[in-house]
């Protein structure tokens, strides 16, 4: 029994011990690590609980305004301080130019350009008349002479004239360009959105018709004002001719120029855009010396007023430009016949040029290009002084362009010229006609169109009509053939409005062939028989 005792007492003893380590952890537990936990859980919570106050809390700064929309003022270019083109120095003037900063173009072409009165005509075409380079249309370079180069900036109506927030009558004070006569106003006020829009207008009923036979026609109603004068006393008002877009340009000669490369010699307003301004503002703003400058006193002026002129048939001016007894009525109705079936106009680019150019004479070289044939050709013209110093034209060589015209036109196979050597001297315009026909080809009766206009200026002249045939057949026959030939020019021109009696008509059967009806080893020469059908107009005045 005593054996038994030791062994309980060391049985319990692990027990205890095992018990005891619990009931210190538990003690450690809630002594020591829970209030801990707590202790973090509360601070977790506190930190949660700042933070979200805080964000509450929070001021949420605005974003930053945006501008309300509005159109991009177009940038001024900075000026450089050399140009290596003359294109590129005009490219900055026309980019300062659509910009708005008309000050900075004209300072840019300085005082020697725009001395005296072209100052003033500059500042009413860009001010007050509000022109602007014609948006989507590159600079024009019309040609050179006695060592320049001209240019031309197209322009169009900006709108910028006229604007009605400006007051009735108000002329804004001039800007002054130091060193020239440069007087530009400042821009117009601008009409911001949300104006005052004008009320609306009605329209007026419109009027009932009578019914047919109707003895009493219902009245029309008036459009005028109620205080406003009667359509009996109100002053009947024309209407503005419309310009032509191809006037609205500004031309300048530009120079070379050692400090800057290139620079402005002269600026040049044709009368196109002169008229344009002055429908616009009146004529009283613009200078009388600027309104009726004499453009007879440059070269390459005359050469583009007589092209022209002969592009749109005009004889009066083609004709005030030349030489009368030296370029003949035939040789500029010739040129007009070419220009029209060949359908040519002045080339794009460098149209007219002047490679020898004197003092009083010069020779001026004009590209054409064909949108028929979509071909470039040219032709020649030499002008002199004459008594009163002004440049007329007193030669027209277009036998490049005849040649150009002759290849590209014609009737069986064969083409030929509208012009031929007249045996009294300068030129006869010349009709084709088919094998055995004395009926008018349609292109004849075009070219005798030009013709009809031609005469308009003088209608008290005579036209000798003279007939022709080939060698088939016997010469009464001939003869008959070519008369009725002429006859049928003679009837073609008076259903056109030319008087019968301004008109001669003859025959001469196969007489006075233009080409060998055979050739040379006794055969047949068609083509040459072709040229000998024809009728030959002289303007015999």
């Amino acid at each position: 029994m005593s054996h038994l005792h030791p062994q309980r007492g060391s049985s319990a003893t692990p027990i205890l011990v095992f018990f005891g380590i619990v009931i210190l952890s538990v003690i450690f537990f809630f002594v020591f690590t829970l209030p801990k936990a707590a202790t973090e859980k509360e601070a977790a919570q506190a930190a949660e609980q700042a933070a979200a106050a805080a964000q509450a809390a929070e001021v949420v700064k605005p974003a930053p305004a945006v501008p309300a929309p509005s159109e991009t003022a177009p940038v001024v270019p900075e000026t450089p301080k050399r140009f290596s083109t003359p294109r590129g120095f005009l490219e900055v003037v026309s980019q300062k130019l659509a910009a708005g900063d008309v000050k900075a173009a004209g300072e840019l072409l300085g005082a020697d350009a725009l001395a005296g009165d072209s100052g003033t005509a500059f500042s009413a075409v860009f001010g007050e008349a509000g022109f602007r380079p014609a948006p989507g249309k590159g600079i024009v370079e019309i040609g050179d002479f006695d060592e320049k180069v001209r240019f031309a900036i197209p322009l169009s109506d900006s709108g910028v004239a006229g604007n009605p927030g400006s007051p009735a009558g108000a002329s804004p004070a001039p800007v002054k360009v130091a060193g020239s006569s440069l007087d530009l106003p400042p821009p117009p006020p601008i009409t911001l959105p949300g104006a005052a829009d004008p009320a609306p207008v009605s329209a007026p009923a419109i009027p009932t018709l009578p019914a047919p036979g109707d003895p009493s026609p219902a009245p029309v109603p008036t459009l005028l004002p109620p205080n406003a004068p009667s359509a009996a006393t109100a002053p009947a008002k024309a209407a503005p001719a419309k310009a032509d877009p191809a006037d609205l340009k500004l031309e300048f000669d530009l120079a070379r120029d050692d400090e800057k490369g290139w620079k402005a010699a002269a600026v040049h307003f044709p009368k196109g855009l002169l008229e344009a301004v002055a429908a616009k503002i009146g004529r009283a703003k613009l200078p009388a010396s600027v309104l009726n400058q004499d453009d007879s006193q440059d070269p390459l002026r005359v050469a583009e007023v007589f092209l022209k002129a002969v592009l749109k048939q005009d004889y009066a001016v083609a004709r005030a430009v030349t030489d009368t007894e030296k370029v003949t009525r035939e040789k500029v109705a010739g040129l007009c016949i070419v220009f029209e079936e060949g359908q040519y106009r002045m080339a794009d680019q460098r149209p007219i040029s002047a490679p020898v150019a004197q003092a009083d004479t010069s020779w001026v070289l004009i590209k054409v290009h064909s949108d028929r044939d979509n071909s470039a050709s040219d032709f020649g013209l030499e002008m002199q002084r004459n008594a009163s110093k002004e440049w007329r034209i007193i030669g027209v060589n277009f036998s490049n362009l005849l040649a150009a015209y002759v290849k590209a036109s014609g009737a069986g196979g064969a083409a030929y010229s509208p012009l031929v050597k007249n045996p009294k001297g300068g030129e006869s315009l010349v009709l084709y006609f088919e094998f055995n026909e004395s009926g008018l080809h349609p292109r004849a009766q075009r070219q005798l169109q030009i013709v009809a206009n031609l005469l308009r200026d003088d209608p008290n002249r005579k036209i000798r009509i003279s007939g022709f045939s080939d060698a088939v057949g016997s010469h009464d026959y001939n003869v008959q053939l070519s008369g009725a030939r002429a006859l049928s020019v003679k009837d073609q021109l008076a259903a056109v409005g030319v008087s019968p009696a301004q008109i001669v008509t003859e025959g001469f059967g196969e007489l006075k062939p233009l080409d060998p009806n055979v050739k040379p080893d006794g055969s047949d020469n068609p083509d040459g028989r072709s040229r000998n059908r024809r009728t030959e107009i002289f303007l015999d005045f």
